[in-house]
């Protein structure tokens, strides 16, 4: 899981895919769009493979009203565009027009394609920016959850580096610099979660990556993310994903019998990647094909 001060759009072009937003998780299908706030922690987990695009919305691009929702949060997180009016929204016609255009000028790019881009992303985020209302959050400054955030990242990379071995809560505070009882209260607000769920959701992503490879079995799994007793790896898998590690790998090969498994890999998969093409400003559109 990740995050990072931009506000995100996921399009879902084809496949399906199940979003991660701090605790909560929403199921995404073709035409439809999910919105994460800015600093909100999140992962993309592929149910059936496609196509889907980001669009992440900073201040250079969209200037001063980018405070305007960074400071506040969207009151609806999901569109579906296959709709002609979602929950309320009219403006679904002019939203699902602006994505076009971005997607079409994504796979091809041609005299102006920048430019393009950039226009509509400006148009859609107006869109966004009228069509849904934001919700005022008065809990904590934007300031003081940006420099959470940043002592809260240390314990995001240490993380990476150590989920293979056990992490205390004492352990994580000490690396962003806090007490016990601050840390939790500092990691809640930053993430939307607690230490030990992030963890775990942290630990479950690694094993998604590994278990496509047949050659490792289900406690071995389990063994290389960090949770060692089959009993505790099945039952915190199957309160993240919704089943259980092995029912997951049984539908991950349903449409695959008789085919031999990937090779295994030489080190742990890494985090999911992305493939950006840049747009001449900090923000991104990018297109992944889910596999």
């Amino acid at each position: 899981m990740h995050w990072h001060e931009e506000i995100e759009l996921i399009y879902c072009l084809e496949g399906r895919y199940t979003v991660q937003i701090c605790d909560d998780k929403y199921d995404i299908a073709p035409g439809h769009v999910l919105f994460i706030n800015s600093g909100e922690l999140h992962s993309v987990t592929v149910i059936e493979e496609g196509l889907f695009a980001f669009i992440e919305f900073g201040t250079s691009l969209v200037g001063r009203d980018f405070n305007l929702m960074a400071n506040n949060a969207f009151s609806l997180r999901q569109l579906d565009l296959n709709s002609d009016e979602d929950r309320g929204v009219a403006e679904i016609g002019q939203i699902r027009d602006s994505l076009s255009v971005i997607m079409d000028e994504l796979k091809e790019t041609r005299i102006g394609t920048h430019n393009m881009i950039k226009a509509h992303i400006m148009a859609l985020f107006v869109l966004l920016l009228r069509a849904i209302p934001v919700k005022e959050e008065q809990d904590v400054s934007r300031m003081d959850r940006i420099f959470k955030r940043n002592k809260i990242n240390e314990v995001f990379d240490h993380v990476e580096k150590h989920y293979a071995r056990n992490i205390t809560l004492k352990e994580a505070a000490k690396v962003a610099h806090y007490s016990e009882r601050s840390f939790l209260y500092a990691f809640k607000l930053v993430t939307g979660m607690t230490f030990h769920s992030y963890l775990n959701h942290y630990r479950v992503e690694r094993a998604i990556e590994l278990l496509p490879y047949r050659e490792y079995s289900i406690e071995y799994i389990g063994y290389l993310v960090g949770i060692p007793v089959p009993k505790s790896f099945s039952r915190i898998f199957c309160r993240v994903m919704g089943i259980s590690p092995s029912e997951y790998r049984r539908r991950l090969f349903a449409n695959k019998l008789g085919e031999a498994g990937p090779k295994l890999p030489e080190k742990i998969p890494d985090t999911i990647t992305m493939t950006t093409q840049e747009i001449d400003s900090p923000e991104d559109v990018s297109l992944d094909e889910g596999e």
